[in-house]
C-alpha cells in the first residue's frame, strides 16, 4: 500500500503531552446524492423514532447526537485509512521514541453544514487550546470572563467551518455548471420566449 500523510498537524504547547499533538484530516460529503440518500433516509426514520419513543417513555434519546449516516461513515472510513499509520505511532512509543500518541480526527462535514463526531471534538480540542492561551496573558479590562471568549470562540469557529463548506459547494456548483436536464429545461423556455415575442410584432 502507498503512503498516507494527513492533512494536518497541530500542536498546543501548552497541554500535557496526551492531548499536545493531533492529527487531522478532513473530508466533506453529499448526503443526498444517488449513493448515499437510501442511506440517509433510513437513518433519519430511526432518529425521529427514537426520539418518539424517548419522550413517550420520558427517557434520554439514545441517538439524540449521533449524526446522519453519510458523514459518520466518511469519518469511519478516514479512521480505517490512517489506523496503519498510528500503529506505527503505538509502536514508537512502546519502543519509548515518542511521549504520545497524538490524537487523530477524522473531520467530516456535509455540504449541509453537518458536523460528525469528530469535528465536533476537533472544535472542542481547538477550544481548550484557545482557552489554555488566553488564560496565560494578562487579565483584559473589558471584563469579560474567560469561560465567555472560550463559548464565543467555539461558537465563530463552528460557524467559520460552516461557511468555509458553504463557500465551497457554492463554487464547485458555480464551476461545474447546471445539470443537463436543467440546461434543457432554459433552452426550451428561451425558445418559447422568441416564438411568444415573435407573434408580438
Amino acid at each position: 500500500k502507498g503512503a498516507v500523510r494527513v492533512d494536518m498537524q497541530l500542536i498546543d504547547p501548552h497541554a500535557r503531552p496526551s492531548e499536545a499533538e493531533v492529527l487531522i484530516d478532513v473530508t466533506c460529503v453529499h448526503p443526498t446524492v444517488a449513493s448515499r440518500i437510501q442511506e440517509e433516509f433510513k437513518r433519519t426514520k430511526e432518529r425521529i423514532a427514537s426520539a418518539a419513543e424517548a419522550k413517550e417513555k420520558g427517557k434520554r434519546d439514545p441517538m439524540r447526537h449521533r449524526p446522519g449516516a453519510a458523514v459518520e461513515k466518511a469519518a469511519r472510513q478516514k479512521h480505517e485509512k490512517y489506523e496503519p499509520l498510528l500503529n506505527v505511532m503505538r509502536k514508537q512509543m512502546t519502543n519509548r521514541q515518542r511521549e504520545a500518541i497524538p490524537k487523530f480526527f477524522g473531520a467530516a462535514m456535509t455540504t449541509h453544514g453537518e458536523f460528525g463526531d469528530d469535528t465536533i471534538r476537533l472544535v472542542e480540542w481547538i477550544t481548550r487550546a484557545y482557552g489554555r492561551r488566553i488564560s496565560r496573558e494578562a487579565d483584559d479590562e473589558d471584563g469579560v470572563s474567560r469561560t465567555s471568549k472560550t463559548a464565543l470562540f467555539r461558537r465563530q469557529l463552528r460557524a467559520a467551518l460552516q461557511a468555509a463548506v458553504a463557500r465551497g459547494h457554492a463554487r464547485m456548483l458555480n464551476e461545474c455548471g447546471l445539470p443537463r436536464a436543467s440546461v434543457h429545461h432554459v433552452g426550451r423556455l428561451r425558445r418559447l420566449a422568441q416564438a411568444e415575442r415573435g407573434r408580438q410584432y
